[in-house]
């Protein structure tokens, strides 16, 4: 992460909040949305990121682009609503995963913070879990919440 500071189990998005209204405007559109929706990095909200776990990772490969969709569920700490995530035209995909833990404990659990930059390519969008990340290069995102039931009738 370049703003988004992640240490020994303390996190802090103040040096992204701090650069967005200067990286924002070189956001696309879904991206941009995203990453200034006043509640992404308020911690008592049911609509931040943190505290979320890694869903299912799908994919649509196209002629001409490849299309990507993470759903991040609820962590049943506080979040009632999934977070589901549509990458198009994705240019990278980097997975970040911890050795196994030897107690038996799942990787990407917990979702800390994520963050999204402009790129070359559209945006970057990296999402850090306390013991692994993904990370995403594409022309746009957006995200969207949506109730596991809702998702069990769209499927």
């Amino acid at each position: 992460m370049q703003y988004i500071a992640i240490d020994d189990g303390s996190l802090s998005p103040q040096a992204y909040l701090a650069a967005l209204p200067e990286l924002a405007p070189n956001l696309p559109p879904g991206a941009r949305a995203f990453a200034t929706d006043p509640t992404h990095y308020d911690f008592y909200d049911r609509r931040c990121v943190k505290d979320l776990n890694l869903g299912p990772i799908t994919h649509k490969i196209g002629s001409e682009a490849v299309d990507l969709e993470i759903r991040l569920t609820s962590s049943g700490l506080k979040h009632d609503e999934w977070l589901v995530l549509r990458y198009s035209d994705v240019s990278s995909l980097t997975l970040e995963v911890a050795p196994p833990d030897p107690e038996g404990g799942a990787r990407f659990q917990s979702l800390a913070l994520d963050e999204v930059l402009p790129h070359p390519d559209g945006c970057s969008h990296e999402i850090a879990f306390w013991d692994s990340s993904v990370r995403v290069v594409c022309r746009d995102l957006t995200a969207e919440w949506v109730t596991e039931a809702e998702l069990a009738r769209r499927s």
